[in-house]
């Protein structure tokens, strides 16, 4: 009768240890939020950025980027599959920027919307990618140092 007694307290023991990692295992996984799937295209490069980055709306976190890959439509661009939260209103225009965080190098996606009172963009739109500030800077140095060296060698001497 002991023996028995011992089996069926090893039994209910397992049964709760099981039962707690199963819960401990559905808490970890992940958040329960409904996430709608957008695509971004981007023609610039997307380093630092990469799958599980945040996606934040005017700096508040509101999803993660899902995957990146080449665009299968053109080898020059890249698309870029995000979730953010279903309750989220994003609109026609709508647009995204890719910006640094701290000076790690990571990148996260920010998306911006001018006005926020047009209709709500669908599940799976495209959302189009801008330069961001430091992309528009690093395209019209090398204009400027073009035109800087320009007027040192036509300037008059001294």
């Amino acid at each position: 009768m002991e023996n028995r007694a011992h089996a069926i307290a090893v039994g209910i023991i397992t049964l709760i240890l099981i039962t707690i990692l199963v819960f401990a295992f559905w808490w970890l996984s992940g958040s329960r939020q409904a996430l709608t799937e957008y695509k971004i295209i981007s023609k610039q490069p997307v380093t630092g950025l990469s799958a599980e980055a945040s996606v934040k709306f005017r700096g508040v976190n509101v999803g993660k980027v899902n995957n990146i890959a080449l665009d299968p439509d053109s080898q020059s661009s890249i698309e870029i599959s995000i979730r953010v939260d279903d309750k989220l209103h994003l609109t026609k225009e709508t647009y995204a920027e890719l910006r640094a965080q701290g000076v790690t190098g990571l990148a996260y996606i920010d998306l911006n919307d001018p006005d926020g009172s047009g209709p709500q963009l669908p599940a799976g739109s495209l959302i189009t990618m801008r330069p961001s500030l430091i992309d528009r800077i690093s395209e019209r140095v090398p204009r400027m140092v073009d035109k800087i060296e320009s007027f040192i060698n036509h300037a008059p001497p001294p």
